[in-house]
């Protein structure tokens, strides 16, 4: 494959969209911030990647439209749901070919909703500060072509069930399994990704593409998040040795909840974001980084919640 051609490729890629359905309740941002996945870095040792996410899920969508407050009674309906993401990143390479990272998010989340009882509107809020569910994944570079400088490798892992699911608000009111920290379960995780030099508006710089699924192997306490499939693709132009401009395409879609404790009519569907970003380097060992994330497409499954956009940034330094 030529270089326009994988280019073609990269977008085309970051543009489907599929009919399936996504959560509501918690979020994060689906970003590539791994700079070995954008193929600007793949030597071997520790590096430590330090993000915050700001996701502020104030507007209600039925399907692919906005939707209107409606209060009815014996249902609540939902005013905003805010998150502040920390996400810490700890990963280790003993050679080119090998890495190996641990993922330790910790969230603060806000959720308020308004209850119709009989009439009568009710507030109901939950803030709370956690640990999330961990991440450990393990990548293999399959092998580079010097001729073409293509670097191709698969990803595995798994979630683990480190997040707590019985966070409760000050009336000990347990948050919506959806909404809380972590899942209970198990899930296994799944990816490939491949970057190639090129050149980009006359400057050297990169193309790179990252596919991962994610499902839960187990069910806990009457849920089972649904399955989740990511695609991140896009470039990275490097115009000085210092700052290099991003453009990503995000997709995520997630397929509805299930079990007694889930709400699978109001839970899964799709989204498409695009990211422009920017990194800076910081000496020999060092990023900093920023993404802003502006949606393209959003359907959900009944009416949810959505944002009009989020922000990330972050610090990356090689040890």
């Amino acid at each position: 494959m030529n270089r326009t051609s994988f280019l073609v490729l990269v977008f085309f890629l970051g543009s489907i969209s599929l009919d399936v359905h996504a959560s509501c309740g918690s979020a994060s941002c689906s970003l590539v911030t791994h700079f070995d996945t954008l193929g600007m870095n793949t030597s071997s040792g520790w590096q430590i990647d330090l993000r915050y996410e700001y996701i502020k899920q104030d507007q209600l969508r039925s399907g692919r439209h906005k939707a209107a407050k409606e209060f009815v009674n014996g249902e609540h309906t939902e005013i905003y749901t805010r998150n502040n993401n920390l996400v810490a990143t700890l990963d280790y390479s003993p050679d080119e070919h090998w890495g190996i990272s641990l993922q330790l998010p910790y969230v603060q989340r806000e959720h308020y909703h308004i209850f119709d009882d009989a009439g009568t509107l009710e507030d109901e809020t939950w803030n709370f500060h956690s640990p999330g569910d961990a991440r450990l994944i393990g990548r293999y570079l399959l092998g580079t072509d010097p001729a073409n400088k293509i670097q191709t490798g698969v990803q595995l892992g798994l979630k683990l069930p480190t997040g707590r699911t019985d966070e409760t608000n000050t009336m000990g009111e347990e948050a919506e399994r959806s909404l809380q920290p972590g899942t209970g379960t198990t899930d296994l995780i799944a990816g490939y990704f491949r970057s190639e030099d090129m050149i980009l508006f006359g400057f050297s710089g990169r193309g790179f593409m990252q596919l991962e699924a994610q499902s839960a192997v187990n069910e806990h306490d009457g849920y089972r998040a649904g399955n989740q499939f990511r695609l991140n693709s896009g470039l990275v132009v490097q115009p000085t040795d210092n700052v290099s401009p991003i453009l990503q395409v995000n997709l995520l879609i997630k397929g509805r909840d299930h079990g007694s404790n889930a709400e699978p009519d109001d839970s899964g569907g799709e989204y498409l974001w695009i990211s422009p970003g920017l990194s800076k380097r910081l000496g020999h060992q060092g990023r900093i980084y920023g993404f802003v994330q502006l949606p393209l497409y959003q359907h959900v499954n009944g009416v949810q919640l959505t944002a009009d956009w989020n922000a990330s940034v972050g610090l990356n330094w090689h040890l």
